[in-house]
């Protein structure tokens, strides 16, 4: 039995309360069962397994939410270093950003960033067939600034704000990144060193960013979310806003409003936002949130806790309603979720240090395991490798980051 218990995953939420204590026992209680569990095997797979950059590099993409393949299917791009992504980031280093042609495979290293983590890279996207966008630092000003490269004229151009999400071309939405320093390492930039800058986005502010021309409106605040349907785990926490996604049409968001009391224990919530109307929503059944995608432009899908039972739950943002996705989705436990033709799930490492990856037919409801991977114990918190698994456009294709060879590699899979 490679799986943990219902027993264990209760308890591990118990500790919760002490993420200190939490994080030290889980990680010696993981090496135990590792060595016992042990596969003979770094890697199972039912499709054809490619490596997309055969160097030396240690390589990646980042999160799930974004397809590393352009819309046309001609190009793609990643990050790669020559550092040990076991260890954690530092801001001395760099990654490069690396663009491959699907045609030809020829690669170009279009630019480098001091601004990034092992989770999201430095946030690079495609916001059209030819541009794509990525989150940089400038050691003069002491700030995050995006920067735009067009394939088509090999030009560059900047923004003011890093950003976090972008719809197209058109506008991103933005975040502050050092406000993750003190909680979530895992997500934060570390480059900054004085006070806030003036010109930077304020810890406490969300903006939206004009693509077209570096215009930027403060959309909401921290404090309007404290004031938002508000309780007493609220008062005297920090509070951070995390996982921006914009739906397809660009009219809605979402993001997870996370808080932390004094003694670290976290607390978090999803809110829809309406990019229209500036009108937030977060179901009042909801009370834990890990991971979401957006189906289309009004359904959500994530693995969240509704009612003190977490799984698989959709959202309709017309209605308001949460239902199970499917009860058989359950067994699978948290995951990183991406829709195209069907789902694609992946999972935390089990016992033997094994996480696995499922498609999932929601039309005839069939659970289909594609393959597991071997994910070392160097790579652990903050330095993990999560697969986030992404499609393409087309979906004949699902992009993961992998390190069952002991190093963090880059790899499509074709169906």
């Amino acid at each position: 039995m490679s799986n943990y218990t219902l027993l264990e995953k209760i308890i591990a939420i118990g500790l919760t309360r002490s993420p200190r204590l939490k994080y030290r026992l889980k990680y010696i209680y993981q090496k135990l069962n590792y060595f016992i569990f042990k596969k003979k095997y770094s890697y199972k797979l039912n499709y054809d397994l490619k490596e997309l950059d055969k160097s030396a590099y240690e390589t990646f993409f980042g999160y799930y939410d974004k397809s590393p393949e352009n819309k046309s299917g001609t190009f793609i791009v990643y990050h790669r270093t020559n550092q040990d992504t076991s260890l954690p980031t530092s801001p001395s280093d760099y990654i490069e950003i690396v663009i491959k042609s699907l045609i030809t495979n020829s690669e170009r290293v279009v630019d480098r960033s001091y601004s990034y983590n092992w989770q999201q890279g430095c946030r690079t996207m495609w916001i059209s067939d030819s541009e794509i966008v990525y989150n940089m630092y400038c050691i003069e000003k002491d700030d995050y600034f995006a920067r735009v490269y067009c394939i088509d004229n090999n030009s560059y151009r900047d923004l003011p704000c890093a950003i976090s999400d972008c719809y197209e071309n058109q506008f991103a939405i933005c975040i502050d990144y050092d406000r993750f320093r003190k909680y979530a390492l895992d997500y934060c930039y570390q480059n900054r060193r004085g006070p806030e800058n003036k010109n930077s986005i304020k810890s406490n502010e969300i903006l939206r960013l004009c693509l077209k021309t570096g215009n930027k409106e403060i959309l909401l605040s921290i404090d309007d979310l404290k004031n938002f349907k508000p309780n007493l785990t609220m008062v005297n926490a920090f509070h951070t806003i995390n996982h921006i996604m914009i739906n397809s049409s660009g009219d809605k968001s979402i993001f997870i409003h996370r808080w932390y009391s004094s003694s670290g224990r976290r607390y978090d919530r999803l809110i829809t936002f309406d990019l229209v109307t500036r009108l937030l929503d977060a179901p009042d059944e909801i009370i834990g949130v890990s991971h979401c995608f957006w189906r289309n432009d009004n359904i959500i899908d994530g693995y969240l806790n509704v009612s003190g039972k977490w799984g698989y739950y959709s959202i309709d943002c017309r209605s308001g309603t949460v239902t199970m996705l499917f009860e058989k989705l359950k067994l699978l436990g948290d995951g990183h979720l991406n829709y195209g033709s069907k789902y694609v799930i992946d999972s935390y490492p089990d016992r033997s240090r094994m996480k696995s990856l499922y498609l999932f037919d929601l039309e005839n409801d069939e659970l289909q395991i594609v393959g597991q991977f071997l994910e070392p114990l160097k790579f652990y918190g903050i330095s993990r490798c999560d697969l986030h698994p992404r499609w393409n456009l087309k979906k004949n294709k699902i992009y993961i980051d992998s390190t069952h060879t002991g190093i963090r590699k880059f790899y499509s899979i074709n169906f």
